[in-house]
């Protein structure tokens, strides 16, 4: 987390200067107008205070910080949500995508697997089926935070998540069933296990 308070701190210190930007090519305009002539025209189209070469660059500067400001996503402990769009898929560089809480919410976004660089992802919905096939490719995650799935029964069955490193499961009531493989979790550093009353950590294994 305290990665992303600064990465937003650095944002947002660029966006200022970017203001300030704006501010001094106002500035020179002003100054510029007041001593047009046929020549100076010319001049200023062939340098690089050109106006439209200075709207380009920050064009350019603005979409880039807009990417830097789509990594980080919480709708942490809202009741009220009931649907995500499903156009949040493609943010696609967004790293942190939090739902844990939301515990009105029907369905998670269709096509999470277009997240491509999501590395830390926390659930809650009312589905009875997490979206394996999409977190499965979900190749730069390794962070899944899973809480108050209450009509889920069963997770990663056959799954393999090779670079997840944490994984925390809580008050999933209805979970009975969450077979980690060590060779499909090769990576898995951390799990997380509370309030899961009829999980059995041993079923889908065999003897």
């Amino acid at each position: 987390m305290r990665f992303f308070v600064k990465e937003i701190k650095q944002v947002l210190h660029d966006a200022e200067n970017m203001v300030d930007e704006f501010e001094c090519e106002r500035l020179r305009n002003e100054v510029a107008n007041a001593h047009v002539n046929s020549r100076t025209k010319v001049a200023r189209f062939f340098s690089t205070s050109n106006p439209l070469v200075f709207r380009l660059r920050m064009a350019k500067q603005i979409k880039e910080l807009d990417k830097r400001l789509c990594r980080f996503l919480s709708l942490e402990r809202n009741e009220k949500i009931k649907k995500v769009p499903n156009s949040i898929c493609k943010l696609h560089s967004l790293q942190v995508l939090n739902l844990v809480g939301c515990t009105k919410l029907e369905v998670l976004p269709k096509r999470l697997r277009k997240l491509i660089s999501l590395r830390q992802l926390g659930i809650t919905t009312k589905e009875a089926v997490l979206p394996e096939n999409d977190i499965v490719n979900l190749n730069s995650l390794k962070i899944l935070n899973i809480e108050s799935y209450e009509n889920l029964q069963s997770l990663f069955v056959g799954i393999k998540l090779p670079i997840l490193k944490t994984l925390a499961v809580a008050k999933c009531g209805s979970l009975k069933s969450l077979p980690l493989d060590i060779n499909h979790f090769t990576k898995l550093e951390t799990l997380l296990v509370d309030n899961c009353e009829y999980l059995d950590l041993t079923k889908g294994y065999d003897d």
